[in-house]
């Protein structure tokens, strides 16, 4: 796929080796300005050094901006300091992982935050591009 000269913002791509990781390798392969974010500054520079090695000799990049979309002033700064957006991976997610009877309203809290209200500031400005969530487990 010919992705170059777009830029892609990845949420929740600081884990090495899922589904967001993935994707970065297949869209800086096909020539994108890759963005990853996630919480993990470490774990982040880890999937940024894998991504650039398997993009070698593709015209894509790629970069980490740390962010916790629980934060919505984090998530405007990850706006900000993304820019225009082409493609919008919309792979950050949180599911509270326990018995409805067991779980309370901070565990919703958490998941709108992230679920909800996180993507929207981080939506592609490009004319062209439209923000792709990926099938997850509460929706497959």
């Amino acid at each position: 796929m010919d992705f170059e000269g777009r830029t892609a913002l990845i949420t929740g791509s600081g884990a090495i080796g899922g589904l967001g990781h993935a994707t970065a390798r297949v869209l800086a392969a096909g020539g994108a300005n890759v963005i990853i974010t996630g919480t993990d500054p470490g774990r982040g520079a880890q999937v940024v050094d894998d991504v650039r090695h398997s993009a070698a000799g593709s015209a894509g990049t790629v970069r980490f901006i740390p962010a916790d979309l629980a934060d919505p002033q984090a998530v405007q700064r990850l706006a900000e300091d993304a820019g225009a957006v082409d493609v919008l991976i919309n792979n950050a997610g949180v599911v509270p992982f326990s018995a409805t009877a067991d779980q309370d309203i901070a565990d919703y809290d958490a998941a709108f935050a992230v679920n909800v209200r996180a993507p929207p500031p981080t939506r592609p400005r490009s004319p062209r591009g439209s923000p792709s969530p990926p099938a997850t487990g509460p929706a497959t």
